[in-house]
């Protein structure tokens, strides 16, 4: 008999083999924690299950390695054929996933749609799952899946006609889904939706900067709208994420970039996890990940996030990162400078934020005015046609150097400004001085003009590119309140 168990980040197959010509009457596996008490776990499942459902199975022998207590019913239904209470043959090419519980129900396991797919590779066809993971394992192509709500219902299907099975289509998404929020839902804030555009076109960290009630929130929202269309492999990619944390997102039946927010007060091992794998960042793959209140944060997350950074691309889960951020500790400024009972010197040790290594691009945000809301009645860019900019300039980027501008290194910005002329070059000595932009500030102003030009579709950076990507560094954004 034969299961297949998740173990690591990309998914392992483990044999568990189940025989009653054992001398001692026994169950063999692999080890999947050392650490744990599976076995025990696992074995007390499978006797109880069998209790409960009147199987005559015997279940004492010999553990040779301890198993996981995710491999019960597949042991279960070992034992039972061992026993000579199935058909063998109705078990060919045949896997069987889920942990039982104590009554014999079959409760729902994460990581299950990376398992799938490893098992469809080795051959297996036909899959007999928990009733909670029946829609995740339909998303699996080239396997039929069997969704059962316990082990009782699984023997009565085995012991039936294969032509009776309640079976479930696979359902492989091939729509893209509509996003929730969309450029045309927001008012005003065009030099935001401006940066946003950059940020997705060139994968830039960006910080919207502004007191409450300015629309950061709405504006993080309407990003995934803008980004490419999904493909195939990518959403593979979303779904085995996903699936460590059963599918929180609700439905996969249509594609989409994924959008997370966590609360700013989420803990290290919440926003990381264990190499990206059942965190709020791994949810976040392929999608925009959006952090609140980024001045909040211990310097250790600012730390780790800057490293997730800098590897999102080779190792890790891949994310578009979108940060909030007040104007100063009490959040009143932008509104009225009476409201602020901030002093100066406080301000500014606010604003030297160590967050600021996290930022290509900084952009103020600004309340709605009843201006603003004229703006519905006239013509204006929609997502749709912003996502088109954006896909052009990313196409560009891969064809001429096989990633985007945020990853490009400083031997290549090097090499980008030795084509500057010489009134760029002094704009740059300019804005590096006045604006006191440190050397990484400088590095990323480069690839923002390099994205805003590629956005306009010019072979050279000009001089207008290089002013626009100065007007959207942290230091110019602040100097600008």
């Amino acid at each position: 008999m034969t299961t297949y168990i998740y173990s690591g980040s990309m998914g392992q197959l483990h044999k568990i083999e189940v025989s009653a010509k054992d001398p001692a009457q026994g169950l063999r596996g692999l080890r999947i924690n050392p650490f744990s008490r599976g076995t025990d776990k696992a074995i007390t499942k499978i006797k109880s299950a069998l209790y409960y459902i009147g199987a005559d199975v015997a279940t004492q022998g010999y553990v040779e390695s301890p198993v996981d207590g995710s491999c019960s019913f597949a042991i279960a239904i070992g034992l039972c054929a061992e026993h000579r209470q199935l058909n063998t043959t109705t078990l060919e090419n045949t896997g069987f996933f889920g942990e039982l519980g104590l009554s014999g129900n079959l409760e729902p396991v994460c990581g299950l749609y990376p398992t799938l797919e490893k098992a469809v590779q080795a051959g297996i066809t036909r899959a007999f799952v928990p009733q909670g993971n029946a829609v995740e394992a339909s998303l699996v192509p080239g396997l039929e899946v069997i969704p059962v709500s316990s082990l009782k219902l699984a023997l009565l299907y085995l012991q039936g006609a294969p032509e009776s099975w309640t079976r479930k289509p696979s359902r492989v998404p091939t729509e893209q889904a509509t996003p929730e929020v969309t450029f045309e839902s927001v008012l005003g804030n065009g030099l935001a939706k401006r940066a946003l555009e950059i940020a997705a076109a060139g994968h830039h960290g960006l910080v919207l900067f502004g007191p409450p009630a300015t629309g950061k929130d709405v504006l993080a929202r309407a990003l995934p709208s803008i980004l490419p269309p999904i493909g195939d492999e990518a959403y593979r990619e979303v779904l085995r994420q996903h699936s460590f944390y059963f599918m929180p997102d609700g439905n996969y039946t249509q594609r989409f970039r994924p959008f997370r927010a966590p609360h700013h007060t989420i803990s290290p091992d919440n926003l990381f996890g264990e190499g990206g794998r059942g965190s709020e960042l791994g949810l976040a793959h392929q999608g925009v990940i959006y952090l609140d209140s980024i001045e909040l944060q211990k310097d250790s997350v600012h730390l780790g996030l800057e490293h997730r950074m800098s590897v999102r691309k080779t190792t890790g889960p891949d994310f578009l990162p979108l940060f909030g951020m007040g104007m100063c500790p009490c959040g009143n400024t932008g509104f009225s400078p009476h409201n602020c009972a901030c002093l100066p010197v406080v301000k500014t040790k606010f604003l030297a934020t160590k967050a600021r290594a996290l930022f290509s691009l900084a952009v103020r945000t600004y309340p709605a005015t009843p201006h603003d809301h004229e703006e519905v009645a006239r013509p204006r860019d929609t997502s749709r046609e912003v996502q088109a900019r954006v896909q052009a300039a990313i196409e560009l980027q891969l064809a001429q150097q096989s990633k985007q501008n945020a990853f490009l290194t400083e031997q290549e910005v090097v090499k980008i400004e030795e084509g500057f002329t010489p009134e760029m070059s002094k704009l740059l000595d300019y804005a590096t001085g006045n604006l006191q932009l440190r050397g990484y500030e400088v590095g990323n102003v480069v690839r923002v003009a390099r994205t805003i030009a590629d956005l306009a579709k010019a072979q050279f950076i000009r001089e207008i590119h290089l002013a626009e990507a100065i007007s959207f560094s942290f230091q110019s954004c602040n100097a600008s309140k």
